[in-house]
């Protein structure tokens, strides 16, 4: 009886060797990154725009340009920068598109919406928009859109 448990067990430790355990040597992973950009100095992706109601002039049947934010790549890599963005206000004043462009390290660019206006008069505008950068191993977006207003007089 004591040779037949023996000879069971040396068959089953010999077949565990020949076969393996299923364990893992190694494993590799690729995890994506949320960083949550905010709109100071320090971020990956700086977002410099005006928080108070901007006064703009312009006149009338002419396109003039809202600029509404700056953005500074402060990744460690080139990324592209896209804003997209909708303009809203008085009939004739609407407009949407977005804006995409490639920042190196430390550069920075103006984002800004043309604005048509329509007829003489006050306007109140408001640009709303939301920017991602995304590069060699770097993707960011905006965690909320957020909103410049403007006071647009037409003459």
């Amino acid at each position: 009886m004591r040779s037949g448990a023996f000879l069971l067990c040396a068959l089953v430790v010999t077949v565990g060797i020949a076969v393996g355990s299923g364990g893992f040597t190694s494993a590799q992973a690729d995890r994506g990154v949320t960083v949550e950009v905010v709109g100071d100095g320090d971020a990956y992706m700086a977002l410099d725009y005006p928080n108070e109601t901007v006064e703009r002039d312009g006149v009338v049947n002419e396109t003039i340009s809202l600029q509404f934010v700056t953005v500074t790549n402060q990744f460690p890599e080139n990324v592209t920068l896209t804003v997209d963005y909708t303009v809203r206000g008085e009939p004739g004043l609407s407009t949407s598109d977005d804006n995409e462009t490639t920042l190196g390290v430390g550069e920075s660019t103006d984002v800004s919406a043309p604005v048509t206006c329509p007829s003489a008069g006050d306007y109140d505008v408001s640009v709303e928009f939301g920017a991602t950068a995304d590069g060699p191993g770097i993707y960011a977006e905006t965690s909320d859109d957020r909103t410049v207003e403007y006071e647009v007089s037409c003459e």
